[in-house]
């Protein structure tokens, strides 16, 4: 990691200068303000096109590099796994996502968007780990005008030992907003409401119930996060949605990276969700 870090203090030393050479570009254009209308205009364009195509490439590029590096310091490590898909969900992919019947999202290309997908073991169970950023259109009222929602979030996908034989889904009710939940799960044939557990989530049912252990290790992770968590369990498939939780963290520019920044973990609450996991398997 010593190496990462130093490699990525380069690259930060490096767009610290590009902003500083920028910079003058800014004054000579105020300066000739006062003289050359012409000259003005041909340094302002010059500032633009620096800034767009010179610097913002190389803060990008600083920002992928960051982000992997934490990912891998961190997340990956925890589930022994490769380094992240940044422009995909690893093996969660749309057709999947729809099959988990948890979160809707348009036909339209580009309404269902995972990235940094990462793939592993998360106590002996295999896991999937990716951001999503889920595209929805609604109606507030019956008839009225087309609206249009990104619901954005962290998929956790873990395969669990064995079949429960239990087909539910449990939501906060912040997970999704109401109109686009209640408006999804109404098409849902297989799903039927059953109220709310705990006074605290939204049920849907095909098969089963959640047992207490599970909603005492769920509320225990609602109490954590400061997301809205979603579950689906169908047979040995537990499927987690943190709203507004993300591996990809955002990171400030006016610091330089330091060896604290990329061990920060991004998603502490996979400890919580292999807990929820652990108990829908424990023998009774």
């Amino acid at each position: 990691m010593e190496k990462t870090l130093q490699e990525l203090c380069r690259q930060y030393r490096r767009y610290r200068m590009c902003v500083l050479a920028f910079l003058p570009l800014l004054g000579a254009a105020a300066i000739c303000a006062f003289f050359n209308r012409t000259l003005t205009l041909l340094l302002l364009g010059t500032a633009v096109a620096y800034q767009l195509f010179y610097l913002r490439r190389r803060q990008k590029q600083y920002l992928r590099e960051l982000i992997r590096a934490n990912l891998e310091s961190t997340v990956c490590q925890k589930l022994g796994a490769e380094p992240p898909e940044e422009r995909g969900g690893g093996t969660v992919t749309p057709r999947a996502v729809r099959a988990a019947q948890l979160m809707p999202f348009d036909e339209t290309e580009g309404c269902c968007l995972l990235a940094q997908g990462i793939t592993g073991t998360l106590g002996g169970m295999p896991v999937s780990v990716c951001d999503a950023t889920f595209g929805q259109t609604f109606h507030l009222v019956k008839n009225g005008r087309k609206r249009v929602h990104f619901t954005c979030g962290v998929w956790v996908r873990l395969q669990l030992p064995a079949d429960t034989g239990a087909d539910w889904r449990l939501l906060d009710p912040d997970a999704i907003p109401t109109p686009i939940r209640q408006d999804f799960y109404a098409a849902q044939s297989s799903l039927e409401p059953a109220g709310t557990l705990d006074d605290r989530w939204v049920f849907y049912r095909a098969a089963g119930e959640p047992p207490g252990k599970l909603l005492r290790k769920a509320g225990e992770l609602a109490g954590y996060t400061p997301g809205k968590a979603a579950f689906s369990l169908q047979g040995d498939t537990l499927t987690v949605f943190l709203r507004d939780r993300f591996l990809a963290r955002p990171v400030s520019m006016k610091s330089a990276p330091t060896a604290a920044l990329l061990q920060f973990d991004p998603l502490p609450e996979l400890d919580y969700i292999l807990r929820c996991a652990q108990s829908l398997t424990a023998k009774k």
